[in-house]
Formats: C-alpha cells, sequence, structure tokens
C-alpha cells in the first residue's frame, strides 16, 4: 500500500492522514482492503475489528466494507514523495438518520502496533472527530469497548467520549465474554472540546 495518492486532504495533520475508502469513487487501490486484512491478521488485531472472533475470511471483510455495513476511513502516513503507509483505520457502522434531522452511527478504530503511540494516536484523534462530526455531519456518535481493553478505553476517554454505562456479558475480548463500556460524544461534546499542547484533549 505504498502508492502515491494524487490531491489534497483537509482531513489530515502534517503527514498524518484520513483518507475515506470509497469503492465507487476508488479513490485508493482496491487492493488496499487487502493490504489492510493482511497487517490486522498479522498482528492478531482482527478480533479488535470484529468482536466475533478472528475467524474472519478476506471474503467477510471485504464485503463488510465494500458493501456499505461500514464506512471505513484508513489512517495513513504519507512520505516526501507521496506515498501513503497504513497506520490503521477507524470506522462507522450502523448509521441511522433520525426523521432526516439527526444523524448517528456507532464508531471504532484501531491502530498497526508501530502507530500504538501517542504521537501518532492522538493527533489522529483529532482528525477522525473532524472527519466524523465535520465531514460526514454525524451528530452522535456511540462506542462500546471491551471492559478489559484498558487501552483503548482509556485513548476514548481521553479523546472526549463520556462513559454511559457498563452492560455485562455484551461483547468479547480475546475470546472471552466481557462486560462492554458504552460511550458517547455529542456534536454539541465535539465543538467544546479544547486541544492542548502534544493533542492532549479535553471537556471544555
Amino acid at each position: 500500500m505504498t502508492e502515491a495518492v494524487q490531491g489534497e486532504y483537509k482531513f489530515q495533520r502534517g503527514s498524518l492522514k484520513l483518507i475515506p475508502y470509497d469503492i465507487k469513487v476508488a479513490n485508493i487501490p482496491e487492493e488496499a482492503l487487502l493490504t489492510l486484512y493482511n497487517r490486522l491478521k498479522e498482528e492478531n488485531l482482527l478480533s479488535v475489528v470484529f468482536h466475533e472472533g478472528v475467524d474472519v475470511s478476506l471474503l467477510q471483510f471485504m464485503n463488510y466494507f465494500s458493501g456499505g455495513r461500514g464506512l471505513l476511513q484508513i489512517l495513513a502516513i504519507s512520505d516526501p514523495a507521496g506515498a501513503y503507509y497504513p497506520a490503521g483505520m477507524a470506522w462507522l457502522s450502523d448509521i441511522v438518520v433520525c426523521s432526516g434531522v439527526i444523524m448517528k452511527g456507532v464508531g471504532a478504530f484501531v491502530f498497526f502496533k508501530d502507530y500504538m503511540k501517542p504521537v501518532y494516536t492522538d493527533p489522529f484523534s483529532e482528525i477522525i472527530l473532524d472527519y466524523w462530526f465535520n465531514g460526514l455531519g454525524m451528530n452522535i456518535i456511540l462506542g462500546a469497548t471491551p471492559e478489559p481493553n484498558r487501552a483503548a478505553l482509556l485513548y476514548v476517554k481521553r479523546s472526549g467520549f463520556k462513559e454511559v454505562a457498563r452492560i455485562p456479558e455484551y461483547t468479547t475480548f480475546k475470546g472471552e465474554v466481557v462486560t462492554g463500556v458504552i460511550t458517547y460524544m455529542t456534536k454539541t461534546d465535539y465543538q467544546s472540546l479544547v486541544r492542548e499542547p502534544h493533542g492532549i484533549i479535553r471537556a471544555g
């Protein structure tokens, strides 16, 4: 996944870019999904993307993001020549428009191991939220994080999401049935976030 991507992207911070995957627009090579799948499999991260388990086939993965069930955003780092390299991915699923007024969905993310550092994850958080709320016009984003996944839960809250409930036996983590931590962020919440130096976000 090193082909150059033409054009400038609004949703970026320096060399960090969010690239929406749209198979209809064909803005990036179709084999990008294969690259993401292989990387997730190599790093044992498929169960993070699909809580149902790690036995997710390439066809299932591609159908999920190519068939409209999930809106995929590739998180990438570019080099001076314009080539980009995957750092992770974010996506929205279960998008619903209520009475043509309120658009809500479930957000999720995963970073590859080389990029699980605040120097990458904090600015990517800003880019992801910018795209979800300003780019797509979402009004509310929900999240469901396995309780034992403390790093992910810390990142979600660090990004400004608020915990609203903990539901026993809600999801799985590493093959075990666990409590799910339900979080949310409204567009009003997003607009009130204060971004401090080094990309740290806190409620205003």
